[in-house]
């Protein structure tokens, strides 16, 4: 008589599944904290560019790039507008420069 045994048992199932789940979640926060640009404020992004910049009164386009920077038109006091570079992290420390 043989005893033989296919598949796996329930706890090599659930230590695989474990594992997966924490692959997954890993992967997702570390693609989340990459998208750095996502994360900019208008509010945030607008005290920064008045700080170059006392001019600027208000922002009027926000074009978010995730992978890339992203651009901000605000309007000057003057009526003239300017864009700006704006580049992010999740800390939301931002880097702006004019474009």
């Amino acid at each position: 008589m043989r005893n033989s045994q296919e598949g796996f048992t329930i706890i090599e199932l659930l230590i695989l599944i474990v594992v997966l789940a924490f692959f997954t979640a890993l992967i997702v926060g570390i693609l989340t904290l990459c998208m750095g640009n996502f994360w900019i404020t208008e509010d945030g992004v607008l005290r920064k560019i008045q700080f170059r910049n006392p001019q600027a009164v208000q922002i009027l386009d926000v074009e978010r790039r995730v992978w890339d920077y992203s651009l901000v038109t605000v309007k000057n006091k003057d009526g003239t507008q300017t864009t700006y570079i704006v580049d992010a992290n999740v800390l939301f420390n931002y880097r702006v420069k004019p474009f």
